[in-house]
């Protein structure tokens, strides 16, 4: 059941399960196919059993069905859906409920597993659970281990880390082994040692002989470094890799260190040289300490955080010891915003707004043909650094962010007068493939995130109904389980105007956003080739779009006698209104009889436009139950 779709009825399976629940099913005849699994469709191998039993199909048809479910083919949809409808009355089933039983399947065949499929992934489950509750520092110490060639992974493991508050300490050349291991820290804690063998650029033969020559010994200092690991072996350029990521950290600053390189390598291969020809140096040990090794560059100004981050992130592939996005961490996890990862994933579908935040790791600035300043930046997700995805700034939004900047400098905060890399924006547009590369085509860019965020208590003009639940995915509250059992509260209007938006440009809300919208209108006829050192960056087009003011938006559910149909169709109708982010209020009205129940949610927004629209009128069946701005 943990599976996209399948996964909101795992409460209701638990329910069922324990027999805190009555077992139902759309039919008497699913009952014994659908018993073990307390009336919810599970496994494909059922899917397949409803068609053989209630509509007649033949097992390599019911395996034909699955499969044009599976990969949602229209033509051969709407083929099984008439047999459904035509064969149905014949076994004693009449054609809504025949619909039902199909619609079941569809939303369950998606992501379905077969049976021996779905155990095997339940017993691994089961002992990974077991292992991470009970021995998560081990657990996670192999995760990291097992996929340290993937970025993308060990940055969304270390963030678990984060979460489940196991400290990640960096190399070290005196505690790293090769690979991540488990250490105590002084004050009693389990801890994660970042491995030697993460740093790039760091030959891991070398680093296997580095660590044998450590053996039980920690080095208790550089020179004692110098002697026992041999820099022939290790090389300049693995050196200078472990420096930099702050494994030698203990011996001194990384910027005198590095400043010393040529002086380390050359002591410590002549000490090898003589020691393999058997030659002693005449004044004992005193040349080799470290403030002689170190001496000459003592003076050395140790580099910014700003330039030991940059490092990390180009040896390890991911900050480890914090990132510029962190200060604003407590306010970023408070907004609505999509993680870069997803929406440059294949395999999910894309929305047409989007938000997100995170630091400008590159940045390109370009004056167009008419003399206008554009920008096009990476944008590298606050959520984890594996996610950057390429965005850009036509010459009306680059406008309004240099706006922003000057309004931010007027305010004598020590910033930036101009859009420069490692700064942490909020981003809000519209997700675009059609040049190839992801990209976001921006509206706006903001720097002032508590402005974006939701208000603390809902505004006057606000509906008075407590929001129904605050996650897509919670099971609905009490108050709504009354509304679609008969028993709903007093009805209140929406209000005559909405409040106004944060101060954030809005997406255009007014038609849906079309990866091929208009060009400005002083634009050339002729789209301009944007010029990139020897290449040619060509762009989207820029929308012009009206600004105004966020809009409201009711959906009618007309509640039935089948409380869980409701409840289905209720969670579909709130999880597709939060599916497109915007800044357009939205509430849901039950209807039962002649009684109304609004159920409000003040801390979410939807972008009402005709794709939100279209996707709402599938799921209650007529444009009257669907109000924008008190029109249908």
């Amino acid at each position: 059941l943990y599976r996209p779709g399948p996964m909101e009825f795992i409460p209701q399976y638990c329910r069922r399960m324990h027999g805190e629940e009555e077992i139902t099913t759309l039919h008497p005849k699913l009952e014994p196919i659908l018993a073990e699994t307390y009336g919810i469709c599970v496994y494909q191998e059922q899917i397949m059993e409803i068609a053989g039993e209630l509509f007649g199909y033949e097992l390599g048809e019911a395996d034909l069905m699955r499969k044009a479910v599976s990969k949602k083919l229209p033509a051969e949809l709407n083929k099984h859906r008439a047999i459904f409808m035509e064969r149905g009355p014949q076994n004693g089933i009449d054609k809504e409920t025949a619909e039902e039983i199909f619609e079941m399947i569809e939303f369950f065949a998606d992501y379905g597993f077969n049976k021996a499929h779905a155990a095997d992934y339940a017993v691994i489950t089961v002992q990974t659970a077991y292992l991470k509750r009970h021995y998560p520092e081990e657990y996670m110490t192999a995760l990291l281990s097992v996929q340290r060639d993937d970025l993308t992974k060990v940055s969304t493991f270390l963030e678990e880390c984060r979460r489940l508050n196991i400290p990640i300490l960096p190399p070290d050349v005196n505690r790293s082994q090769l690979d991540f291991d488990i250490e105590t820290t002084a004050d009693g804690l389990r801890a994660i040692r970042f491995g030697l063998g993460a740093v790039k650029n760091a030959s891991a033969r070398a680093l296997e002989d580095l660590i044998e020559d450590r053996g039980e010994a920690p080095f208790s200092s550089l020179a004692d470094f110098c002697k026992r690991v041999d820099m022939r072996r290790l090389g300049k350029r693995s050196l200078e890799s472990l420096i930099k990521v702050g494994a030698l950290a203990g011996f001194g600053a990384r910027a005198a260190l590095l400043a010393a390189l040529d002086g380390i390598i050359s002591y410590s291969s002549n000490y090898h040289r003589d020691q393999e020809v058997g030659q002693k140096n005449m004044f004992g040990e005193a040349a080799a300490d470290d403030d002689n090794l170190l001496r000459d560059f003592k003076h050395v100004r140790e580099l910014s955080d700003r330039e030991l981050l940059k490092w990390e992130k180009e040896l390890l592939g991911l900050y480890l010891s914090g990132r510029p996005v962190d200060r604003h961490r407590h306010l970023l996890e408070r907004l609505n915003l999509q993680k870069i990862s997803e929406l440059k994933s294949p395999s999910l579908s894309k929305p047409e707004a989007v938000r997100v935040a995170g630091e400008v790791t590159d940045l390109r600035k370009i004056t167009t043909r008419n003399g206008d300043m554009m920008a096009v930046l990476s944008l590298e997700d606050w959520h984890d650094s594996a996610g950057v995805i390429e965005v850009v700034l036509f010459p009306r939004a680059y406008a309004k962010a240099m706006d922003s900047f000057a309004d931010r400098n007027a305010q004598a905060e020590p910033a930036a007068s101009s859009l420069e890399v490692g700064e942490i924006v909020l981003i809000q547009g519209r997700y675009d493939e059609s040049r190839g590369d992801p990209q976001i085509i921006a509206d706006g860019l903001s720097l002032e995130f508590d402005a974006a965020l939701p208000a603390e208590s809902p505004p006057e003009s606000h509906l008075e109904t407590e929001p129904a639940w605050a996650r897509a995915d919670d099971e609905p509250p009490d108050d709504i389980m009354a509304a679609l059992e008969g028993g709903p509260p007093s009805f209140d209007e929406l209000p005559p105007e909405p409040p106004p938006p944060a101060e954030f440009d809005a997406p255009p809300n007014g038609a849906p956003l079309d990866s091929h919208a208009a060009a400005p209108e002083d634009a050339p006829e002729d789209e301009p080739d944007w010029v990139n050192g020897a290449s040619h960056l060509a762009l989207p087009d820029e929308e012009k779009s009206p600004e105004r003011a966020p809009r409201a938006l009711s959906v009618i559910l007309a509640a039935s006698e089948d409380p869980d149909k409701d409840r289905r169709k209720l969670r579909h109708i709130h999880n597709t209104l939060v599916s497109y982010p915007g800044v357009d209020l939205f509430r849901i009205v039950v209807l039962r009889g002649s009684e109304s129940t609004p159920l409000a949610f003040p801390d979410q927004t939807t972008n009402i436009c005709d794709a939100l629209q279209k996707e709402l009128l599938e799921i209650v069946g007529s444009a009257d139950l669907i109000e924008v701005d008190g029109e249908t």
